[in-house]
């Protein structure tokens, strides 16, 4: 089954080509990948809050995020800007009943975020590299979706980014396999590529290092403190995929806790 919907969207200002009803390629040829990647990341944070509620998340769960994709139909005539269809067509063989509205929650959700972040709200740091990365010459923006009866329309005039200070490091667990190792005298990482065929580099400890250098050719699961800043990305466990994790004891995660920890919690406190 395939979802689509409909995204158009207009731009105006001072930019080569949008007086001509044009659209440069050299001017936003970075922002519009962009826009889809912001699309794929609310989806994909749509999926594992409702994953979460639930269940423990299957984290196969949220690749299918990576099933959409905005395809454009035409230039719009008469302005400059684009048409798009939202499609959520999965791979052969895969079922996407579950994900039928995904596209239309996740494409009223990315006007929701655009116009947040044009005004100087954080919403969505996805979005907001888009909105970054359109030309300096762009002065109005307006955008319409519309999928299955339901709706949005925004329309932004001079935007007022919010002070990016990067994402906030989150904790992330996916499975993969290890596709190159650094050791010391540099600085020690692990190089894991996706299922998805996304590559994820960490630094970690030369324990961890070897570990993944013995389950080279293996699938593994890794979990990891990641950021967007590659300076923030520290490996913290790696495992074959599939090996369950041992439980600690009460006693164990009272000293995790409080032996470990109990310096600096004391020290957030004050």
């Amino acid at each position: 089954m395939t979802t689509h919907s409909t995204l158009k969207v207009t731009w105006s200002g001072d930019v080569p080509g949008l007086a001509e009803h044009r659209l440069s390629l050299d001017a936003f040829g970075r922002a519009l990948p962009l826009l889809l990647k912001a699309y794929r990341r609310i989806a994909s944070n749509m999926l594992r809050d409702a994953a979460e509620r639930y269940t423990k998340p299957d984290k196969r769960l949220f690749k299918r995020a990576s099933w959409l994709d905005l395809q454009i139909q035409a230039v719009t005539e008469g302005s400059a800007g684009v048409s798009a269809i939202g499609v959520l067509e999965p791979p052969p063989g895969q079922q996407a009943e579950l994900f039928s509205t995904l596209a239309t929650r996740a494409g009223v959700e990315l006007l929701d975020a655009i116009e947040a972040e044009s005004a100087g709200t954080l919403r969505s740091v996805a979005v907001r590299k888009y909105l970054a990365a359109l030309p300096p010459g762009v002065t109005g923006q307006e955008y319409c979706f519309d999928s299955n009866g339901t709706s949005k329309s925004v329309s932004i005039g001079a935007v007022h980014l919010p002070a990016d200070e990067g994402e906030l490091p989150y904790f992330l667990e996916t499975e993969g396999t290890v596709v190159s190792v650094g050791f010391e005298p540099g600085e020690p990482f692990v190089k894991v590529e996706t299922e998805d065929g996304v590559t994820i580099s960490c630094s970690a400890k030369t324990d961890d290092v070897e570990r993944a250098l013995d389950l080279r050719g293996r699938p593994v699961t890794i979990f990891a403190v990641y950021s967007d800043s590659a300076k923030g990305r520290r490996l913290l466990n790696i495992r074959p995929a599939g090996e369950p994790v041992e439980k600690l004891t009460s006693k164990e995660l009272e000293h995790n806790l409080f032996g470990k920890w109990d310096e600096l919690l004391r020290r957030l406190a004050q």
